[in-house]
């Protein structure tokens, strides 16, 4: 086997896991960054419930 052979063997057995891996690192990165923004969005929305709650309390 020549020594391309072996750099090229290597490379595949190495760096192929981690190419097929590579596409879950990415989604749990977005499914993490949607998890955010969504908690961001319901935390906004608590804070104008409550609000509106409270302006409704004190206007009886």
């Amino acid at each position: 086997m020549t020594t391309t052979a072996v750099y090229a063997l290597a490379a595949v057995l190495v760096g192929g896991p981690a190419v097929m891996l590579a596409p879950f690192a990415l989604a749990r990165r977005s499914a993490e960054e949607h998890a955010d923004q969504t908690a961001a969005v319901i935390r906004e929305a608590d804070r104008i419930a409550l609000r509106w709650i409270a302006e409704e309390e004190n206007a009886r």
